[in-house]
């Protein structure tokens, strides 16, 4: 099972608006420049552009699955959260502790 941080995706929103914004320099380029080498650009541009939208299409598969993983996870998450918030509870009270006491009381 693959274990991702929550805030994974932000960062792939974040790589997925840079990876367009390189695409809409390269499409801006290409119309820019009209010259002996449009053709080159032009290829090269088809070329970056299938690339970018290929990684952008597998940044959307990994952010679904983080997420559904995620919300599949959330409820075993929650109840380790409370078993262990149950067992330091138990401990603090087998070892003689009680409810904490401000030192000093308001006047």
């Amino acid at each position: 099972m693959l274990l991702l941080p929550e805030d994974l995706p932000v960062d792939l929103g974040l790589l997925a608006t840079a990876l367009l914004h390189r695409h809409l320099l390269l499409v801006q380029s290409c119309v820019s420049r009209m010259n002996l080498t449009l053709n080159l650009r032009v290829r090269e541009y088809f070329l970056v552009k299938k690339s970018i939208f290929t990684l952008i299409r597998k940044l959307l598969l990994l952010h679904n699955q983080v997420v559904s993983q995620t919300l599949r996870n959330r409820p075993l998450m929650l109840s380790m959260v409370q078993s262990a918030d149950q067992v330091s509870s138990s401990a603090f009270i087998m070892r003689g502790g009680g409810p904490t006491v401000p030192l000093r009381s308001p006047l």
